[in-house]
């Protein structure tokens, strides 16, 4: 099944249950409030991990041979295969585990956004150390007119608002640093590739790569800007909390975008860098839906 036809069968079966009302946060189409249907929260979330795990861990030529005539039982037994005995899928208590916000990120980016791949799950963790994904947890990219943005994602599955705030902190502070993206971006772009038809992400791999080979000094980083490559945050968090009105979430967003402005007008000045915060409040514990996840997952 191709993945257009994967990413239209997600939207159209999955995207309601979870990002079901968009509400913008202090009038900012940057600060996002998603919210849904309450009463079915363990079920909706469980349902939309199970049968979206294969299409996050897997690359395109796996995710083609699933069949449309039969895609839900074959997604449902992909994933059930993947949680209980792939490698690449870590083992973990599920109140630590990362997959679970970073699988609703992607979901997020991919279908709701409609960013294409640019790293695998499989290619951001490592297999030796039984890791989760180290640095960000999402690299994504989607061209608007001539332009490329590459977007990165962070993402929090956690027991409160103010456990989500602290954690987003904790990576701008983290993370937004010039000597920590030198490095992280020549790891991503190692393992890049595209799903770009006009190969338009191809080319410019070909074109960085074609003068680094030329040229020892230069880093991914230094060509990204004479690319002239925008860069996009995105910060997204499930979080437990019985707060659903937008006006509850101005301080969070607030201090969170202050924050990751500060550090890149010292980090990064010279690039073009844009910031999406995505909040997305439930009203279980957050281990109950992880727990509940695990236990789909593992029937």
């Amino acid at each position: 099944m191709k993945i257009a036809d994967l990413v239209n069968f997600y939207d159209s079966e999955f995207t309601k249950l979870i990002f079901e009302e968009r509400k913008n946060i202090a009038g900012k189409p940057y600060y996002i409030l998603y919210l849904h249907n309450t009463n079915k929260e363990p079920e909706y979330f469980s349902s939309a991990f199970l049968h979206y795990l294969p299409f996050y861990v897997h690359s395109k030529e796996q995710l083609d041979s699933f069949d449309d005539g039969s895609i839900k039982a074959e997604l449902c037994t992909s994933s059930k295969r993947l949680w209980k005995t792939s490698p690449l899928i870590k083992s973990r208590k599920n109140e630590v585990n990362g997959i679970y916000g970073e699988l609703f990120l992607d979901f997020y980016l991919k279908i709701v956004k409609k960013y294409k791949t640019f790293v695998v799950y499989a290619n951001l963790v490592s297999y030796e150390n039984n890791d989760e994904i180290k640095g960000f947890d999402n690299f994504t990219y989607y061209l608007n007119e001539e332009d490329i943005y590459l977007t990165l994602g962070e993402a929090k599955f956690v027991c409160s608002k103010s456990n989500a705030k602290t954690e987003l902190l904790n990576d701008v502070d983290n993370h937004i640093k010039k000597s920590y993206f030198k490095d992280y971006s020549s790891f991503v772009f190692g393992k890049g590739s595209s799903e770009d038809d006009s190969h338009v992400i191809y080319d410019l791999l070909v074109r960085m790569n074609s003068k680094l080979n030329k040229d020892e000094k230069l880093s991914y980083l230094d060509l990204l800007k004479d690319e002239n490559i925008k860069l996009h945050f995105v910060y997204f968090a499930i979080f437990t909390s019985n707060q659903f009105s937008t006006d509850d979430y101005d301080d969070f967003c607030n201090d969170l975008y202050k924050s990751f402005d500060d550090h890149v007008k010292r980090e990064f000045p010279e690039f073009d860098i844009s910031i999406d915060i995505v909040l997305v409040p439930i009203i279980n514990k957050s281990l109950d839906i992880k727990n509940k996840i695990d236990e789909v997952c593992n029937d």
